[in-house]
């Protein structure tokens, strides 16, 4: 990993290079630019470990700064001849190669980046400003390596989110400046490794975990996750035109699914907005400039026809219209796919019912869309009311309440019913109890016939 900026500035002069996992030592020939030089190059001998000679075929090539860890050490040679040489403090510069190699960890790029974030603090004037945030962000192509690079801009959104509540009104747009060029840089990197999908993948996951969440209380600032949404498509675009349609969508996945976890309104409303309206209103504006190019066309044919006697050509002076440059991009969006991802997170238990609502009228839009019917250029509001119901689902679902509720009466009447007849047993019962009448009935009903009527009438007389 390169941390230094060494340029060979005179010949004679002795160099280490990391390449290719081993540290080589090596004297310089010739200076080819202030970047660069040709270099002779030593190799290690076998008996002792501190000793290095040249080998008997010449090991000479051009090297470049970029792969310059050391120079202007102290090189002696052991044997007069000048064919043996020893290094001087050779574990040291082992240790400290080794140190590079590995890498710098993550409490060290905190540290970078608290000192880079005043940095940009104290900077002032618009122009430095900019100069300096492409300076900051331009370092995440010194690291070779793609997860270093990923674990310096992670620690770049990691400080910002810290250190986001103590920034003032008057330094917030130096800051969202700053944002928006290490996200470009990002992207960028991403291109130069062509886009490949475990790196999206990596980079998607970083967004979520820093940016794209749904928690109240994890302590990201609601002004970042604004300010990554309102620059998320724009930058894309910017960066590339010729991304694959499933690159893309791995792009979109984030936001997709945090839609269906968002409890923060103002959050879902703003996502809603400029994440998934702005393709709609891409493919409109798109659809609406091919219109237009189609019909100045067709009006300038038929006043060439009405007008073949004059020379002037009545179509020279109209132009036609460009499509933008982020419709390009966004012409690859799968719409059927898109709606159909939606629709399936949307059917999620888990999905609150109030975004439920709106990503259907999403996924209604983009069903439209794949099937070749344009909407209207729709608004927050729309979406949000239409959920793709009829008239005549209403008219049917009043029907079955209806039903429903009369069912409901005709089973409440009855269990009233039984409920009385019950009670009234319950009261006869109690009342023949209070009187004796019960407990004599049951002992006449145990009295033969004969005797049974001679004892009732006596009891009758007395």
């Amino acid at each position: 990993m390169k941390l230094w900026s060494l340029s060979v500035d005179r010949a004679s002069g002795w160099l280490s290079s990391m390449m290719t996992s081993f540290i080589f030592f090596g004297q310089v020939i010739e200076k080819t630019d202030g970047q660069s030089a040709v270099v002779k190059y030593l190799e290690p001998t076998k008996g002792h470990k501190d000793y290095y000679r040249w080998p008997r075929s010449e090991d000479v090539a051009e090297t470049s700064a970029y792969y310059v860890y050391q120079w202007d050490f102290e090189v002696t040679p052991v044997i007069n001849d000048g064919r043996v040489w020893e290094v001087a403090n050779i574990e040291d510069i082992a240790l400290g190669y080794e140190s590079i190699k590995r890498g710098l960890d993550r409490d060290d790029l905190i540290k970078i980046w608290k000192g880079l974030h005043y940095c940009m603090w104290m900077s002032d004037k618009p122009l430095v400003q900019e100069e300096l945030a492409r300076t900051i962000s331009d370092l995440i192509h010194c690291f070779p390596h793609f997860p270093q690079a990923l674990l310096f801009v992670d620690t770049f959104f990691e400080t910002e989110c810290r250190e986001w509540f103590g920034i003032d009104r008057l330094r917030l747009d130096k800051f969202m400046m700053l944002i928006r060029e290490v996200f470009r840089h990002m992207l960028t990197l991403l291109k130069s490794h062509k886009w490949k999908k475990a790196y999206i993948r990596q980079v998607t996951s970083m967004l979520e975990k820093h940016i794209i969440t749904s928690a109240w209380d994890d302590g990201i600032p609601d002004g970042i996750r604004f300010h990554v949404a309102d620059i998320y498509l724009e930058e894309l675009d910017h960066v590339d035109t010729e991304i694959s349609t499933d690159r893309v969508h791995m792009f979109l996945e984030p936001y997709c699914v945090a839609l269906t976890k968002m409890k923060i309104n103002t959050l879902f409303r703003h996502i809603v907005r400029h994440i998934f309206l702005e393709l709609i209103n891409r493919e409109v504006q798109k659809a609406e400039i091919v219109d237009y190019n189609t019909q100045m066309k067709t009006n300038a044919a038929a006043a060439g026809d009405d007008s073949e006697a004059d020379d002037d050509d009545p179509g020279d002076d109209m132009e036609e219209l460009e499509i933008p440059k982020h419709n390009k991009v966004m012409g690859t969006v799968d719409y059927k796919k898109l709606a159909d991802r939606l629709f399936e997170l949307a059917s999620d238990a888990a999905c609150p019912g109030k975004n439920r609502t709106s990503i259907y009228g999403l996924v209604k839009r983009f069903s439209d869309m794949a099937e070749g019917k344009l909407p209207k250029r729709p608004t927050y509001e729309d979406i949000k009311n239409d959920n793709g119901i009829t008239p005549k689902d209403i008219n049917r679902a009043a029907h079955d309440l209806l039903q429903l509720e009369m069912k409901l009466q005709k089973e409440t009447s009855k269990a009233l019913k039984k409920k009385q007849k019950r009670k009234l047993k319950r009261k006869h019962a109690a009342r023949k109890k209070d009187s004796g009448e019960g407990n004599l009935t049951c002992f006449v009903s145990l009295v033969p016939p004969l005797i049974k009527t001679h004892w009732i009438s006596e009891c009758k007389q007395n």
